[in-house]
């Protein structure tokens, strides 16, 4: 590797990502070599940086001086590299860890960054509890004192609703009491309905409306604060097939030449069937054709899609939708 390397071009396009790609076949056979390593945590790309600083919390116990060299990723320019580098030191349960993760305070943050912040400076709590008490950490940075107690604070009442988020994802054979309570526990729980609106954006216009934003596949959700309580929009995303709404139950059409479609009726006559495909298309099939129809109780929203994504994001959503109380144009 180390001869390869060496024929690579530094002024090529592919320098960095080839250089990752060598670190990667060594660490495949614990053997990672510390020079590359150095070269790579200062390469030109930041991507190239983030991948790097990964591989030093995957070898720490085996890479000298990996205090320093961490503490350069933690205040590196690259938003990306700063938090692989705060997710490498959750790992660290040492006051000097603490130290270093409280630099990144000091640096411009993003959403990704304050949740990784988080939820490192949560795992790292039993270090830094009695010292935030007593005074004796990060006197010489406010920014950083100022996150840790940010940090006390959403271990409050609220930090609650994440455990029961956890706790019903992972579980597995909850009693039905146990989902209820853990639901309403969930449901108290509080987010951001702007950074909702970006959650929404991500993973739900796909299938759902909201205004005039979205594809009318599922359900329109431009009115679900109205329709639903709070906790009842947790059971839909994280139990879709709970409460199924109506004229969204999954219907297969198989034809007689075997051609088949799976989606929700939309219209029905004495002759034909219309029926909404994914992307919101409407296709057209006439009954005569129809082999064999079979409406399943299933909904077409994917399971396990609470656990998709972070238990803030979750929240965040969960804030978005409760305020979404207009009724949808008709």
């Amino acid at each position: 590797m180390k001869a390869w390397v060496a024929k690579l071009d530094p002024a090529g396009p592919e320098h960095d990502r080839l250089l990752c790609e060598a670190l990667w076949v060594l660490q495949g056979h614990h053997a990672v070599d510390v020079t590359l390593l150095q070269r790579a945590l200062r390469a030109q790309t930041g991507d190239a940086r983030a991948a790097a600083t990964r591989m030093l919390a995957d070898e720490w116990d085996h890479i000298p001086n990996v205090m320093e060299l961490i503490k350069t990723q933690i205040t590196d320019e690259s938003p990306r590299t700063r938090l692989e580098a705060v997710r490498a030191l959750s790992f660290i349960p040492t006051k000097e860890a603490v130290a270093t993760v409280l630099l990144a305070a000091n640096q411009p943050r993003d959403y990704w960054l304050d949740y990784t912040l988080q939820a490192t400076l949560t795992a790292l709590a039993p270090v830094w509890k009695d010292e935030l008490k007593n005074g004796t950490i990060a006197a010489d940075n406010p920014q950083g004192l100022a996150l840790l107690r940010e940090v006390e604070e959403l271990a409050k009442p609220g930090g609650a609703a994440v455990a029961a988020l956890k706790r019903y994802l992972t579980a597995g054979g909850l009693r039905a009491d146990e989902q209820r309570k853990l639901t309403l526990d969930i449901a108290r729980g509080k987010g951001d309905a702007a950074k909702g609106h970006a959650i929404y954006a991500r993973i739900c216009v796909a299938c759902h409306k909201i205004g005039s934003e979205g594809i009318a596949y599922g359900p329109d959700l431009t009115d679900v604060g109205t329709r639903l309580k709070r906790e009842q929009i947790v059971e839909s995303i994280l139990e879709p097939n709970a409460q199924i709404a109506e004229g969204f139950a999954t219907t297969n059409l198989t034809a007689g030449d075997g051609h088949a479609l799976t989606g929700f009726i939309a219209a029905e006559t004495p002759t034909t069937l219309t029926v909404r495909l994914a992307g919101g298309v409407m296709q057209e099939m006439k009954k005569s054709e129809v082999r064999k129809r079979e409406t399943i109780k299933q909904s077409s929203m994917p399971e396990g899609l609470g656990g998709t994504m972070a238990p803030q994001e979750f929240f965040d959503l969960l804030e978005f939708l409760t305020n979404q109380k207009t009724a949808p144009a008709k």
